[in-house]
């Protein structure tokens, strides 16, 4: 067994972890700069403040600790293992890509710099997403359960869904697409930032909703409740007004441009009241 304290350990060879690796301190740093293995052994970390760092291969993290903790990958092109994290850090330059499903009860965070790609698989955060980096989805699923907070680049390309059920903020970021890339969103979107209208779909699927006055390609309304327009809405592709759940796209006193095809199943409100 070994225990960091308070301190911080850099290994610059390989880490062979084959009892318990335990981060135990407020400001505790386990840095492994060569290959991390921890096959058949247990990684504790007993503090919120406890970090480790992951600057190259990662062949497994053994038994990790989900319930406090980050874990942070901050190599060059680096492989992100399926597991359950508590925090999860992408940091510094080159791409880390996800290996399957993965789970954060807490906060992910994509530093500046820094690309975290997900393709065919699943991740899940419960807390914040908070993308200062680049986060790419191709033909995988992000559930971002919590607040999204997108100041670097959101990037959905071929079939990826970024799934938006907490609220959703891009003020100082860009939202991208290529394909049938989609963007669905749950909650309050307070901004989309600059957004991409020349491929994928935005999809505002909560209950009552302000539909924010933008430039699309696709905009997709689902779901029960009024989605309410907040402005000039110009849509490059195609309008959808689905039926589940008699959803209502209101126009209120606003205008509404659709260039392709307006596919009304639901609720269309054009009375300007």
């Amino acid at each position: 067994r070994y225990r960091t304290a308070a301190y911080t350990t850099t290994v610059e060879g390989n880490s062979d972890i084959n009892s318990e690796l335990r981060i135990n301190g407020a400001s505790a740093i386990f840095d492994a700069n060569g290959i991390f293995d921890a096959t058949g052994g247990n990684v504790d970390m007993n503090n919120s403040g406890a970090r480790l760092q992951l600057s190259s291969t990662v062949t497994s993290l053994g038994t990790l600790d989900e319930s406090v903790g980050t874990v942070e990958y901050d190599g060059s092109t680096q492989n992100v293992l399926v597991d359950a994290y508590y925090n999860l850090e992408i940091d510094q330059s080159g791409t880390k890509t996800s290996q399957g499903t993965i789970t954060v009860a807490s906060d992910l965070t994509v530093q500046s710099g820094a690309t975290f790609a997900i393709d065919a698989t699943t991740i899940t955060v419960t807390g914040t997403s908070d993308v200062n980096g680049t986060t790419t989805i191709s033909t995988g699923t992000y559930n971002a359960d919590g607040a999204s907070d997108i100041d670097g680049t959101l990037s959905i390309t071929s079939s990826g869904v970024y799934d938006a059920d907490g609220s959703f903020d891009a003020t100082n970021g860009n939202v991208t697409f290529t394909g049938n890339g989609r963007l669905q969103c749950s909650s309050t979107v307070t901004s989309l930032g600059t957004l991409d209208a020349t491929a994928g779909t935005v999809e505002y699927d909560g209950g009552a909703q302000n539909v924010l006055a933008d430039d699309y390609f696709n905009l997709e309304i689902d779901q029960a409740g009024t989605k309410t327009a907040q402005g000039a809405v110009n849509v490059a592709g195609t309008l959808t007004v689905q039926s589940t759940g008699t959803p209502i796209y209101d126009i209120a006193a606003t205008t509404t441009t659709v260039t392709g095809t307006s596919t009304i199943a639901g609720t269309l409100n054009i009375d300007g009241s």
